[in-house]
């Protein structure tokens, strides 16, 4: 399942427990208006609290579920929006085009040291024979005094030296991400909480 397919199906079902939790919490409060009807007024809101509380609590259990299960998902939308914008950063882009370009610089190095084999081919006239002899010759340079393993290695360290930045780089640019996703989630949380418990206890002290 795709993390949008997920997210639509709790978003449904936290939108289905908050009306059946709507639907609980107006049930009680008709019952708890009926028990000023009564003679024994306080033992039937008791009574009527404690139903409530009952009621309640696996439909808030499940709200804290679905709750942490949307708080998640989004998180985890924020990581990977982040960390795919850090990814194409010029920084980023800038040390692996340095790597490409020595482990190319390698390659030349390395065919370098391979010897060129030359053929030829070529007719040969004898006086001792009626026919034409052919003649085939193979050079191969022995690379004696000359292998390039100088440039070679000098070229192999710079690659190494190229890798090892591109990946120091990576990782500065993965914690830059983790901080930037800490702050972000750090203003989420206090979002949350502002519209869980202070925004509905203003609306009550204003009503």
């Amino acid at each position: 399942m795709s993390v949008h397919a997920q997210t639509l199906d709790i978003d449904f079902e936290l939108n289905q427990v908050k009306a059946q939790r709507a639907a609980v919490e107006a049930d009680f409060d008709a019952r708890l208006r009926d028990c000023y009807q009564r003679l024994n007024v306080n033992d039937c809101r008791a009574q009527v609290q404690i139903e409530r509380s009952q009621a309640l609590q696996p439909i808030k259990h499940r709200l804290r579920q679905l709750t942490e299960q949307q708080r998640q998902i989004k998180a985890d939308q924020r990581r990977e929006k982040i960390q795919s914008r850090l990814m194409l950063s010029p920084v980023l882009e800038r040390a692996q085009q340095e790597l490409e370009r020595r482990k190319s610089l390698v390659a030349v190095e390395q065919s370098k040291t391979v010897p060129d084999v030359t053929f030829s081919i070529g007719m040969k006239r004898r006086e001792d024979v009626t026919r034409d002899q052919v003649l085939v010759g193979v050079t191969v340079p022995l690379p004696v005094f000359n292998r390039n393993q100088g440039n070679l290695l000098e070229a192999l360290k710079r690659e190494d030296k190229a890798r090892d930045e591109l990946t120091a780089t990576r990782l500065a640019l993965h914690s830059d991400a983790l901080q930037i996703l800490e702050r972000i989630n750090a203003r989420h949380d206090e979002t949350e909480l502002l519209q869980k418990n202070l925004l509905p206890g203003a609306k009550w002290a204003y009503e």
